[in-house]
């Protein structure tokens, strides 16, 4: 009954699906989800890879580019983060792009040349900037300035940079071989200039 409520909650996430065979439920990564890992590694991967080791590539869009306002970017990004269980989605979408990218970025597995890599990537693709605040072993706690999900955005009681936590989790947790989980304690959503992270690190994988 604990797996079954705990599918159920994947389900309403959009990460799964089931069809019934008889009185049994067969579940399955759904379709959505497999479109978007699949998006994210063959068709983004190359040209976020190319940013972020500044290479000149070909726009996709050959006359309008491949930047677009942030204004309209932040209206798609918050009509996602609004529905219902978008904040997962928007998460685990950073992580796989961190498991994708951050291997081939970040130069060894100490924290703090994780954050630096992290910096790197963020700051590359214009996520935002990155603060150390304070590094443990167990817990790193970051601030972004300039972040792309809020910046400039007002107080509306509940914190938004989901994908900007999955990045960072995702990065950690690939190149240290440890779980790892981003907790948002400060936003511009929640009144502050700035986002706060901390950055928890479970034992070894």
């Amino acid at each position: 009954m604990t797996v079954s409520r705990h599918l159920e909650i994947l389900k309403a996430k959009g990460f799964v699906d089931y069809r019934p065979i008889g009185p049994a439920k067969l579940w399955y990564l759904s379709e959505n989800y497999l479109e978007a890992k699949y998006i994210i590694h063959k068709t983004e991967k190359p040209y976020i890879l190319s940013m972020l080791k500044s290479e000149k590539s070909e726009p996709i869009r050959k006359k309008l580019g491949d930047f677009i306002s942030l204004h309209l970017f932040r209206l798609e990004r918050m009509a996602l983060i609004l529905m219902s269980g978008a904040d997962s989605i928007m998460f685990r979408i950073g992580q796989e792009i961190a498991r994708e990218v951050s291997p081939e970025i970040v130069e060894s597995g100490s924290n703090e040349d994780v954050f630096d890599g992290l910096a790197k990537i963020f700051e590359k693709l214009k996520i935002g900037i990155l603060e150390l605040e304070g590094c443990k072993e167990d817990e790193i706690k970051i601030r972004i300035y300039e972040c792309v999900s809020c910046s400039g955005m007002p107080n509306i009681g509940k914190t938004v940079c989901y994908f900007e936590g999955g990045l960072m989790a995702g990065t950690y947790e690939i190149i240290t071989k440890r779980p790892a989980f981003a907790i948002e304690t400060k936003c511009w959503g929640t009144g502050y200039e700035y986002c706060e992270f901390d950055i928890q690190l479970d034992k070894k994988l």
